[in-house]
């Protein structure tokens, strides 16, 4: 399948040629200095912000500072959310312009955007949740559920799209992994049985023969071996309950992971672009 913004949205795709043609977006493409400048301010916003967010995340899913509470680390990293937010988009947006020609044109582009707004939004909701847990509003679930939404959104873009499908396997291993908060008292019986499962299936993939055939038993087996990992993940979440009930996944928790996926996939998807 191919995607892009010129396909989904030729309205704003020409808005954003014309933008693209006037002399300061000119100046800014021609300009070797002048790009980096903004693509290094750019990168180094995604990654402030991916940082604050995935500090918090990772508290919240129990992986990082155990005796800091979530709310002084949300309170910490506010700033530079913020900050980096900003910067995220207007740089973004200046270097979306510069690169009309192919960003608009780029499925891997597509994806990042979509992914990028829904990591954004998932990441506001985390923050909300955390600041306001002794009254929680219903507005944080409501931008959670809908930025949950557009990544999956991405995620099925991604795994459609044509030479893209094995950057799904890389945000499905992440979230493997990410998955070990919710099984604490068989993590080292989850790491293990659920690496054994990812490295025995995806490694079977490279015995198999570079042709037609062989390509599509390499998709069915990396279908079958996520399958399976779902089923092993899902059987011991399922044995952390009590009484038979299963375990509760708090709200904050849930979008915390999402959340953390979202910026994995705007991760791969970026790393996809040139080759989409």
């Amino acid at each position: 399948m191919s995607a892009s913004i010129k396909d989904w949205l030729p309205g704003i795709a020409t808005q954003l040629e014309t933008l693209a043609a006037t002399p300061a977006i000119a100046a800014l493409n021609h300009s070797v200095w002048l790009f980096s400048v903004v693509q290094l301010f750019h990168l180094l916003s995604i990654a402030v912000l991916g940082g604050g967010v995935l500090l918090l995340n990772l508290r919240l899913l129990g992986f990082a500072l155990p005796t800091v509470s979530p709310q002084e680390v949300e309170r910490s990293t506010r700033p530079w959310m913020i900050a980096s937010v900003a910067g995220t988009i207007i740089t973004g947006l200046l270097m979306t312009l510069a690169t009309t020609q192919s960003s608009l044109t780029s499925t891997a582009f597509l994806i990042k955007m979509i992914a990028l707004l829904a990591a954004i939004g998932l990441s506001i909701s985390v923050a909300s949740q955390v600041k306001e847990s002794a009254a929680p509003r219903s507005l944080p679930k409501v931008v959670a559920a809908v930025a949950a939404g557009m990544w999956l959104l991405a995620v099925a873009i991604f795994a459609s799209a044509d030479n893209l499908g094995a950057g799904v396997l890389l945000v499905t291993i992440a979230g493997f992994a990410l998955f070990a908060a919710f099984v604490p008292s068989r993590r080292r019986v989850y790491l293990f049985g659920i690496g054994a499962v990812l490295f025995t299936g995806l490694g079977a993939t490279f015995l198999l023969p570079p042709t037609e055939a062989g390509d599509v038993l390499t998709v069915q087996l990396s279908i079958g071996t996520v399958l399976a990992g779902l089923a092993f993940a899902l059987f011991l979440w399922a044995g952390e309950g009590r009484d038979g009930k299963l375990l509760a996944i708090p709200l904050d928790r849930a979008s915390a992971l999402v959340s953390t996926l979202a910026w994995v996939t705007v991760a791969v998807a970026g790393r996809w672009i040139g080759f989409s």
